[in-house]
């Protein structure tokens, strides 16, 4: 028996400065609790749950603030001020149905290619 794939999320690109479409995100495979141990006495405190939209738009934020993305010319904004010509592409953003989904293209190994 697999396992059911993982969730899509759609996050808005407005906020991200990737125009007006929605980006598809795979989410993580299952939201998880943060532990943290505790200032007083006591033992370890749980945090909530992180959701899978949270940690799906810290991801694509990451992958953003890194230039990690691969952005094509149709959205100059975008490319103004997310693009790091020497950052290692390991996804790209491609076009669905008027909107875009983010790809993983390649794995970065640092230094092992």
């Amino acid at each position: 028996m697999s396992a059911p794939p993982p969730p899509r999320t759609r996050l808005s690109g407005e906020r991200l400065g990737l125009g007006a479409v929605g980006v598809f995100v795979m989410a993580p495979g299952q939201a998880r609790t943060i532990a943290a141990a505790a200032a007083a006495a006591g033992g370890v405190a749980r945090t909530g749950e992180v959701s899978y939209d949270e940690s799906s738009r810290s991801f694509l934020e990451s992958l953003l603030r890194r230039g990690r993305i691969e952005l094509d010319a149709s959205s100059p904004e975008a490319r103004r001020r997310h693009e790091n010509r020497w950052a290692r592409k390991t996804h790209e953003l491609r076009p669905t149905n008027g909107d875009a989904e983010l790809l993983r293209v390649a794995f970065d190994c640092h230094g092992f290619d």
